[in-house]
């Protein structure tokens, strides 16, 4: 990992330790590592540590042609391999006909780590099942190609998704577009501990739809060696029906595998 390690006393850890009954693993610079949506679309090329756990409690607020909608999407994460993490998300539509948007799962491989000659380079696979109020009626995938390159402080990302389905009976809320591009740059504050990323992305609804721009700015900052918080908003541009605006905030927690067991049970 390319992350600066941000400085924490003695002192505090202990205290730390008992707060948040986890095992600190490499947590001191998860602010930099972009996850999907948090703050914005676009995410790097790094899966969290080997055995380490996250867990995302992300909600956001979209409102479009005059209807307002809330989704909460808390998410888990485990680096299940080296280079490799798997994770499970389960939105929520907060909305007066919402409910349950089914099941997703995620698989994340890193291929290479960033040098002078290349890009980092990830893929990342999603599965959408069905099961829920507004979850849709069929399984859906999604592919997903990944690029992280460095200019110091300075960090762009590329991503270039492809989803797979009939475009009909889709789940009201996460759902992946046929295809969609997004470029993002992201510039680092380390005294401060704070991410700080812009975004212009494109999606394609379906096959039939057009395709359609996006701007986006986020923040995240660590909160404490475990804890994240993000914050971030997007707009769409040139849609003729008026532009969308959406927000976004969430947390959230790293913590090492070992952290789920009394230290007596091993």
């Amino acid at each position: 990992m390319i992350n600066p390690e941000v400085p924490l006393s003695s002192g505090m850890r202990p205290l730390l330790f008992l707060v948040f009954c986890a095992a600190p693993l490499a947590a001191q610079t998860d602010f930099r590592n972009l996850d999907d949506g948090r703050p914005v679309a676009s995410e790097d090329a790094w899966p969290i540590e080997h055995r380490g756990l996250e867990l995302l409690a992300p909600i956001g607020v979209s409102r479009q042609g005059g209807v307002t909608s809330t989704l909460v999407t808390p998410e888990l994460g485990w680096g299940i391999w080296r280079n490799a993490m798997i994770g499970i998300k389960l939105p929520l539509l907060l909305d007066s006909e919402g409910g349950f948007a089914g099941t997703r799962g995620y698989a994340f491989y890193n291929f290479n780590a960033e040098s002078p000659a290349l890009p980092g380079f990830s893929l990342r696979a999603d599965m959408s099942l069905p099961g829920g109020a507004v979850a849709g009626e069929q399984v859906t995938v999604a592919l997903k190609a990944i690029a992280t390159r460095s200019w110091g402080k300075l960090r762009t990302h590329l991503n270039v998704l492809h989803g797979f389905g009939s475009g009909t009976a889709l789940p009201s809320a996460e759902v992946a577009p046929r295809w969609g591009v997004s470029l993002a740059g992201d510039l680092v504050s380390i005294r401060s501990s704070t991410l700080f990323l812009l975004e212009l992305r494109t999606a394609q609804a379906t096959a039939d739809d057009d395709f359609e721009w996006t701007a986006a700015a986020g923040v995240r900052t660590q909160v404490t060696p475990t804890l994240v918080l993000d914050a971030g908003m997007a707009t769409s541009i040139g849609v003729a029906e008026g532009n969308a605006l959406s927000f976004t905030l969430g947390l959230s927690h790293a913590f090492g595998w070992r952290a789920l067991w009394p230290r007596s049970v091993r």
